[in-house]
């Protein structure tokens, strides 16, 4: 199976941080993943 995609990462809009998010982030799965889960959370604070 093939998957062709018709865009690209530069045609993604540029991020730019907003004020008034919040919420959580729930990980299901491996516990395997709660290092890069911790530096994900770090990263987005």
């Amino acid at each position: 199976m093939f998957v062709v995609s018709s865009w690209t990462v530069e045609d993604l809009p540029k991020y730019e941080r907003v004020s008034g998010v919040s919420g959580n982030l729930s990980s299901v799965g491996s516990d395997t993943l709660a290092n890069l889960m911790t530096l994900w959370t770090e990263a987005f604070e």
